[in-house]
């Protein structure tokens, strides 16, 4: 069974952890956040979403502020994100900025956890895995696409690649326009677990339509939902309480 470590928890397979993010600009907002995560007793990880952040790319502030964050966690592990604006995030960001400002997030020990854009390119990604692991930090690579969901084998191939790259956490979210679609993206889930029992996965289908992909992702191999305790970080994401009641009653159901 795969295994990933990332402070007191664990990401495995059977076993679906609730993500909550943290998207917001100013420190006062971003340390309530995060002292509520850490007294929760359904949030699994946080994400803290620098992209909304507005010093974000002031290091001493930033680093400082990570360190504040991770204090109010009380041991619970932080996932850091900077969500790029063609992947539905809040700033534009060239390759070259992007690789420099993850680099920088890996070297101040600040993260359990970081996300790394597939779109990024193959070269960035590789290096910012490589980086990552030296530092013993698990790296998520992603994909995004706001627009529509692609065929199951066109997500199946995106998340071998990312496996194939050296991921820990291959991620896809996508949009879907019919329920379809919201098939297309389970059966994709559950035929890369069934074809890669070593790989972990993370999926979702976005908006009202896919919301139940966040629901029941974990029966087809996702090991993480994403819920709300302030703002919501993506369309379709639902309160990490009424998240944690659903995974409870599935999880009891198939027990």
């Amino acid at each position: 069974m795969s295994v990933l470590r990332a402070g007191n928890t664990t990401l495995e397979d059977g076993k679906v952890r609730i993500c909550v993010p943290i998207a917001y600009e100013t420190e006062k907002e971003i340390l309530e956040e995060s002292v509520r995560i850490g007294k929760s007793s359904v949030a699994d990880i946080a994400e803290w979403r620098i992209d909304w952040y507005q010093d974000v790319f002031q290091p001493r502030k930033r680093n400082a502020l990570s360190r504040k964050i991770r204090e109010n966690l009380q041991g619970k592990p932080l996932l850091v994100t900077f969500r790029s604006r063609r992947e539905g995030g809040e700033r534009d960001i060239t390759p070259e900025a992007y690789q420099t400002l993850l680099d920088e997030v890996i070297e101040s020990n600040m993260a359990d956890l970081i996300d790394v854009e597939l779109s990024q390119g193959m070269a960035c990604v590789q290096e910012l895995i490589k980086h990552a692991h030296q530092m013993g930090i698990g790296v998520i690579v992603s994909q995004h696409d706001f627009k529509k969901t692609p065929e199951a084998s066109n997500l199946i191939t995106t998340m071998e690649q990312m496996a194939g790259y050296g991921a820990d956490v291959c991620k896809i979210a996508v949009m879907p326009q019919s329920l379809a679609d919201v098939a297309a993206l389970l059966l994709a889930t559950g035929t890369m677990k069934e074809n890669h029992p070593e790989t972990l996965l993370i999926t979702m289908s976005m908006g009202r339509t896919g919301c139940v992909s966040r629901l029941c992702g974990g029966l087809f191999g996702s090991v993480m939902s994403f819920g709300s305790m302030g703002k919501a970080s993506a369309p379709g994401q639902v309160s990490a309480k009424e998240l944690s009641d659903v995974l409870w009653a599935i999880e009891r159901a198939v027990n």
